[in-house]
C-alpha cells in the first residue's frame, strides 16, 4: 500500500523561538482541528508552549471495518474493535510512512528528532506507540491517552523483543539483568521462560472521555519536560 498523501494539520506556533515539536494524534473518527478544539475547552486556551510547535494532524478518511466500511478519519483499520484480534498491520505500517514524512518536515525546518515527541489520544495514542517504538525509537518521546495496544501488537513481537535481547546479550548473569526494567512490559520471573505481558491498561470497561481532562492537564506539563 502506498503511503498516503500529506497530511492536513492545525498548528499552535511557539510563542518564542522553535525548539521543539509536539505531535497529536486525534482519536478515530476525529479531525486534528476537532482534537485541538476539544483540548482548548479543557484548558480554556491553546495548548501552547513558548518554543514547542504543537502540530495536529487529521487522519485521511478510509473504509473503516468497524463501521461496515463507512470512510471515517481513522489512523488505520481494524478487524474488530478489541485487545484479542489481529491488528491490521498493512494500513498502520502504511499511516507510520505518512507520520514519518511529517516528522521528516520538522527535521527539515531544523528541529532533531531528539527535540520531537509524538502521542495521541485513543487511536492516536495506539498509533503513537507503532510509530516510535517501531520505527523512531530516537524521538524524543511518546506518549498514548485512554489508548490500548492488542494483546499481540507488533509492538510487543518487534520492539520490546529487541530490547529483550540486546539486554540479556549484555549479561551473562540472570541475577544482574534489569529486564523488569523495560518500560511497558512486566515479565515472568523464571529466567528460561521470560515472555512479556502488555502492561498497558485495556481499556474495554473505560469510558475514554472520564479521565481525559485529567490527562491532558498533566500531559502539558510533562511535553514541556520532556522538550525544555
Amino acid at each position: 500500500m502506498a503511503a498516503p498523501a500529506a497530511l492536513q494539520r492545525s498548528v499552535v506556533s511557539p510563542a518564542g523561538r522553535h525548539t521543539a515539536s509536539l505531535i497529536f494524534l486525534h482519536g478515530s473518527g476525529d479531525t486534528g482541528q476537532g482534537a485541538r478544539a476539544w483540548i482548548k475547552q479543557i484548558l480554556n486556551q491553546d495548548m501552547a508552549f513558548q518554543h514547542i510547535k504543537v502540530i495536529y494532524p487529521t487522519a485521511p478518511a478510509r473504509p473503516y471495518t468497524p463501521m461496515k466500511g463507512a470512510f471515517s478519519n481513522v489512523w488505520f483499520d481494524r478487524y474488530k474493535i478489541c485487545n484479542d484480534c489481529p491488528e491490521h498491520i498493512e494500513s498502520i505500517d502504511s499511516m507510520c510512512r505518512g507520520l514519518t514524512d511529517l516528522i521528516n518536515d520538522e527535521v527539515k525546518n531544523g528541529i532533531a528528532k531528539s527535540r520531537i515527541l509524538i502521542g495521541g489520544f485513543s487511536m492516536g495514542g495506539g498509533m503513537a506507540m507503532h510509530l516510535a517504538f517501531r520505527f523512531h525509537q530516537d524521538l524524543a518521546g511518546v506518549f498514548a491517552l485512554s489508548s490500548f495496544l492488542n494483546k499481540d501488537s507488533a509492538v510487543y513481537q518487534e520492539w520490546i523483543w529487541d530490547a529483550l535481547s540486546q539486554q540479556i546479550a549484555a549479561s551473562t548473569d540472570y541475577a544482574s539483568r534489569n529486564i523488569s526494567q523495560l518500560p511497558g512490559t512486566k515479565f515472568y520471573s523464571n529466567p528460561h521462560a521470560l515472555r512479556p505481558q502488555p502492561a498497558f491498561t485495556y481499556l474495554e470497561e473505560y469510558s475514554p472521555e472520564q479521565h481525559f481532562e485529567e490527562d491532558i492537564a498533566k500531559f502539558k506539563s510533562h511535553a514541556w519536560i520532556c522538550t525544555y
